[in-house]
């Protein structure tokens, strides 16, 4: 008993940590020779050749070219052209092109307990020191198709302002809870160079907690969990859920009990957040699956 107890004391009520819920350097693919006329794409992305002109966004390599992309950028990075070099690649001398290419992230699921959720990602331009004035918008949407995209106001709409690459957050509150889909558009831009976007990462603070519930004399043991989770309470507990990071539901229960068991021997090793509620109390906390 005198364990148990010490178990209890051990465990943190207060839990506020930074989270990545999406992150992607594009290191883990196989970029082309791309040099602005290629347009694969990391298999789990989308993208909208709004123009119609055949060339759109695509993975590519800092030795892809023959200036110095790699001042900017490491290794890998996604871009959509505005001019094609003539002849580079092979590609036939495009030379200059008014895109609207518009490319869409995985969906991201962002908890309803979070706060200060922000896209953060490094945005450039080529390496022509005259031709960079890039156009392009960040827009989130609930729908990946194009017109929903295309009818969304902006979070962002800017043109860059110098030549080089810098990093840059855009601010996501106001989605919590929500299933959102970031995109990125190139357009109302003509016969400059290229856009280029890398380090792309979504985060957000967690604010979770279990103060709420103190009142009901809540507590919950092991953790590290390895198979069961037990909670206990004076008052009964309601409803017992369970997410993994990406913000999706692994579990639902509604015990109605003083006491639950939580059976997490099917969870992969991880982190989970686990939600209680217990007479319109609520409180969220990190259990850490072994």
């Amino acid at each position: 008993m005198k364990k148990l107890l010490l178990l209890f004391l051990l465990v943190p009520f207060f839990v506020q940590a930074q989270v990545t819920l999406f992150e992607d350097d594009f290191e883990a693919y196989t970029a082309t020779d791309n040099v602005g006329e290629d347009t694969d794409i990391p298999a789990t992305y989308m993208s909208y050749d709004v123009d119609g002109d055949g060339y759109n966004w695509g993975l590519a390599h800092v030795d892809n070219f023959t200036q110095p992309f790699s001042d900017y950028y490491v290794g890998n990075f996604i871009t959509s052209a505005s001019y094609i070099t003539n002849g580079a690649g092979g590609n036939g001398g495009q030379g200059a092109l008014s895109p609207d290419n518009i490319l869409v992230l995985p969906m991201i699921s962002i908890p309803e307990y979070s706060a200060d959720v922000l896209l953060s990602l490094l945005v450039g331009s080529g390496t022509d020191i005259d031709f960079f004035s890039e156009h392009y918008s960040v827009i989130v949407t609930t729908s990946s198709d194009q017109a929903d995209i295309l009818a969304a106001t902006p979070l962002l709409e800017t043109t860059l302002s110098f030549q080089g690459a810098e990093f840059i957050n855009v601010p996501l509150d106001g989605y919590e809870g929500q299933d959102i889909y970031i995109s990125f558009r190139h357009f109302n831009t003509t016969d400059e160079f290229l856009l280029c976007i890398d380090n792309l990462k979504v985060q957000y603070t967690d604010t979770s907690s279990v103060e709420d519930l103190e009142a009901h004399g809540f507590s919950y043991y092991p953790n590290p969990v390895n198979d069961v989770l037990n909670l206990s309470a004076n008052t009964a507990i309601d409803q017992v859920e369970i997410l993994n990071l990406l913000g999706q539901k692994v579990f639902v229960d509604t015990p109605k009990a003083l006491q639950q068991s939580v059976d997490f021997s099917d969870l992969q090793s991880g982190i989970y957040l686990v939600k209680v509620a217990i007479d319109g109390s609520e409180g969220t906390f990190k259990i850490v699956k072994k």
